[in-house]
């Protein structure tokens, strides 16, 4: 079994741009992100004293909607995209994505260039590019350099804006496990996926997962290697490292102890590659010696080799390949030697523990298994060897070979790998092609001879695992298929099996999402919870305090529901407990003690089943399955409803005379909806943000409007919206920036209908901006928009609602101070705004329109 692929793959760092000179929104432009320039309201209504904010509990540092809208567009564009192009060779780089220019009048063309420096005349041009998709190369890339990238217009266009700007990205390698799989990318950053029963992916745990997940924070991996259930790596200063069952595969001696996160083994700093079979690991050295570890004649000894052994005394090994049982290795000849308990292809059957050369040609890549080998000569012929059960060595029969045997007469063969039940090929032209074993998916029915899987011919590099193969495509695409009983073909499920190759999916597909200040989290369809953005008080609960600018898992357990306050979070489990972390300042994770914060969930009651919950500023507030109401944490202007003002660092009942079903926590005030469709709120009132018609703030909850039925509410800093049940969207409180949808900036003490439709199904809202969504699947925002926050192409504030696009495959949303989060109908989440901090959650700086989170 071949462990790894040194292949030429990319994707892509995505980066939204604005190319406008002096307007610049946060994270785009000269001053990298620190300036927030606003451009003035917009609409053709005046918004006076926009300065002049009001108290909007914790959130301090709210943009200046300040600023001149009036655009002169430079000769030179902003910077668009970096590239950092680690200590390896390249050839060169791709750099495409898409133009748009929305100006009058447009450019019609614009030059691309691109540079190691900030400076523009540190430029070498590359290409053109019209409005619309392009892509371009550029050469001479010099390794160890960063590239910068720009634009330039041919006319004065007002505005200038690049979408899903990508420069190409290289994968280093691939390596196919038993049940699990890791694989390295052009940053250096290690990924694993798979069975992990053992901690072999090394991510500090023992859960599997279902798509790649990154091996801690480090850019220094060089190469890795996946075995059963052990794997191994070598960074960049040439040390080894390896980690998961505590066995002698480690290398690491009498370990008492599953490793579960990456280990180095001894103290050199000379490995060049490591190669893992399933009992047994072997590595070179940069002076060409050979070393194995484990159990059995293919460690190279006789017993138990607990640590690096050196195989005999030749120093001019080039390449090590590691089987089941068996390895084999190259020398700097090209001649070929294999050693283990059973390897056949030596003549005879008998075990050996020092290497044995195989036939007398000359090798280009060679794969070995338990039982049989294949391996490419130079000439392109294919040859294999060993056991031939179910016609794995495709020579037309099931009979054995003691000795390399040619496959077939052609001689355009460039790539081969073999598994304990099938063995596959790519030929010179791209094409991949398999035989034996068809029970774990090689696109057809057990084949005793090589056939081609499906009519693609891109293939680059292939990985074949126990039971589940993997290879590359030339479009920057990795591709598995075979069992998928342990997640291992990284789809994003488990279980079952895949006949034909599938992409390997990095992207997140989710039921529920929740978006707060600078930050974002959703949960799958499988109930994983995963979260984005700022971190400074551990709101994601990932563990640590440092932001994640794409998402990353929260824990392994499966969720129900969640909500992002400020600088806390809170959410069921798939079991009904209640989970809060983040800051706890003021009780707000409802946890009964004074500790300031908590980086990963802590339980908060596993007793009672818990339904919903709604973190607001500094409080929290969740409903029972039994439909009572309970609220926690700060109670200043009587946000808990509990009839005084006074904290409370658990959760404490409210309201017990009504039945509840949804609550909404906010800044200062809550609202909430009883089972017989009854609106209540209570809390801090002097914006009318309570709807009952005054300003006065209210201790326990007060109805709102009792002739009316509700179906959906929630409420902001100082102002709430909600929908009834005839369809009618109605919002009230503080108007500014045209939030509450009324066509003006007037605060208003009751409810009062946004718009003409009654057609609403769903509402969220912010400190500045608010959305909705009708039953016809479109997306609607108003308000302020100086960060892009409504997604509509440009930063102009909206006091009436302007739909979103003109998609209508909306299916639900969520709205935080600074940007906004929507999930489509097909379970993909979208964001647009500001990403300060990674609230994005795609890598890019920001959105006036929705960008896809990956």
């Amino acid at each position: 079994m071949k462990n790894m692929m040194k292949v030429c793959n990319w994707t892509g760092v995505f980066v939204i741009v604005c190319m406008v000179s002096s307007l610049v929104f946060s994270g785009c432009g000269g001053d990298n992100g620190e300036g927030t320039a606003q451009p003035d309201a917009g609409s053709g209504e005046d918004i006076e004293d926009v300065d002049d904010v009001d108290d909007v509990d914790d959130v301090d540092d709210l943009p200046d909607t300040e600023g001149d809208s009036d655009v002169q567009t430079p000769d030179v564009l902003p910077q668009v995209s970096t590239l950092e192009v680690s200590e390896i060779t390249i050839d060169q780089a791709r750099l495409h994505g898409e133009l748009s220019d929305p100006g009058e009048p447009a450019a019609t063309s614009y030059g691309f260039c691109v540079g190691t420096t900030s400076e523009p005349t540190d430029c070498t041009e590359v290409g053109e590019a019209t409005v619309g998709e392009f892509e371009m190369v550029f050469d001479e890339v010099e390794a160890g350099a960063t590239y910068v990238a720009r634009a330039f217009a041919d006319s004065d266009a007002d505005r200038v804006y690049g979408d899903d700007i990508e420069f190409g990205f290289y994968w280093e390698e691939v390596s196919a496990g038993s049940s699990s799989k890791c694989a390295i990318a052009e940053d250096h950053t290690l990924w694993c996926w798979g069975r992990n029963d053992s901690g072999q992916l090394g991510l500090g745990h023992r859960h599997g997962q279902l798509r790649p997940a990154q091996v801690g924070d480090d850019d220094d991996w060089q190469q890795v290697s996946v075995g059963g259930v052990n794997s191994c790596g070598i960074r960049d200063d040439q040390t080894l490292w390896c980690w998961g069952r505590e066995s002698a595969v480690l290398g690491l001696g009498d370990v008492e102890e599953d490793q579960l996160v990456p280990t180095q083994v001894g103290e050199e700093n000379d490995w060049t590659s490591v190669a893992l079979g399933d009992f047994h690991a072997c590595a070179l050295r940069d002076d060409g010696t050979l070393w194995c570890w484990g159990s059995g004649s293919a460690a190279g000894a006789d017993g138990l080799q607990e640590e690096p052994g050196q195989v005999g005394s030749d120093d001019d090994w080039s390449r090590i390949m590691a089987g089941y049982y068996d390895s084999c290795a190259l020398k700097t000849d090209d001649t070929l030697w294999c050693w283990g308990p059973n390897q056949q292809g030596l003549g005879d059957s008998g075990a050996h523990s020092d290497p044995q050369q195989v036939g007398d040609g000359r090798w280009k890549d060679v794969g070995v298994a338990e039982g049989h080998g294949c391996g490419v000569r130079d000439d392109g012929s294919l040859w294999c060897w060993g056991s031939n059960v179910q016609g794995r060595l495709g020579l037309s029969d099931v009979t054995s070979k003691s000795e390399p045997t040619q496959v077939g007469f052609d001689t355009d063969w460039n790539a081969v790998d073999v598994s304990i039940f099938h063995s596959c090929a790519l030929r010179r032209e791209g094409e991949l092609w398999c035989w034996g074993s068809g029970f774990h998916g090689l696109g057809h029915a057990g084949q005793s001879l090589p056939r081609q899987i499906g009519s693609a011919q891109d293939w680059s590099a292939l990985s074949l695992g126990f039971t589940s193969s993997c290879a590359l495509r030339d479009e920057n695409e990795l591709w598995c298929w075979g069992s998928n009983f342990y997640g291992q073909l990284g789809i994003g499920e488990d279980g079952g099996s895949q006949s034909e190759p599938v992409p390997v999916s990095s992207e997140l597909s989710f039921e529920r999402i929740d978006s707060s200040y600078r930050r974002g989290c959703g949960i799958e369809e499988d109930g994983a919870l995963w979260c984005w953005g700022s971190n400074s008080h551990g709101q994601l609960g990932v563990g640590d305090k440092n932001l994640r600018d794409v998402p990353e898992q929260v824990g392994d357990g499966q969720w129900h529901d969640l909500s992002m306050g400020v600088h806390h979070s809170c959410a069921v489990a798939e079991d009904q407990s209640l989970w809060c972390w983040g800051a706890n300042y003021d009780g707000q994770l409802g946890v009964g003690d004074d500790v300031e914060e908590r980086l990963e969930p802590v339980l908060v009651d596993n007793i009672h089943p818990w339904d919903h919950v709604a973190a607001g500023s500094r409080h929290s507030c969740a409903v029972r399955t039994d439909n009572t109401l309970w609220c926690w944490g700060s109670g200043e202007d009587g946000r808990l409803g509990t009839g005084t003002d006074n904290a409370h660092s658990t959760p404490e009942q409210i309201g017990e005379d009504v039945d509840w079903s949804v609550v909404s926590a906010g800044g200062g005030h809550s609202c909430a909806i009883s089972t017989d469709d009854e609106l209540w709120c209570w809390g801090r009132g002097a914006e009318g943000q309570l709807g009952t018609g005054q300003r006065d703030s209210e201790y326990e909850p007060v109805q709102v409007q009792p002739q009316e039925s509700w179906v959906a509410v929630a409420v902001a800093n100082s102002h709430s919206c909600a929908i009834r049940e005839d369809g009618n969207l109605l919002c009230w409180g503080d108007g500014s920036y045209g939030k509450l949808g009324q066509g003006d900036t007037q605060d208003y003490e009751s409810p009062q209908v946004v718009g003409l439709s009654d057609q609403w199904i769903d509402i969220a809202v912010s400190s500045h901006h608010s959305c909705g969504m009708r039953n016809d699947g479109t997306l609607w925002c108003w308000g302020y928009n100086g960060d892009g926050n409504l997604g509509v192409g440009d930063m102009d504030a909206r006091i009436s609602p302007a739909q979103v696009g003109s998609d209508d495959d909306w299916a639900a949303l969520s709205v935080g101070p600074q940007n906004t989060l929507a999930i489509r109908s097909d379970g993909s989440v979208w964001s647009w705004g500001a990403s300060l901090q990674g609230a994005l959650g795609d890598g890019r700086f920001a959105a006036l329109e929705p960008v896809y989170v990956p």
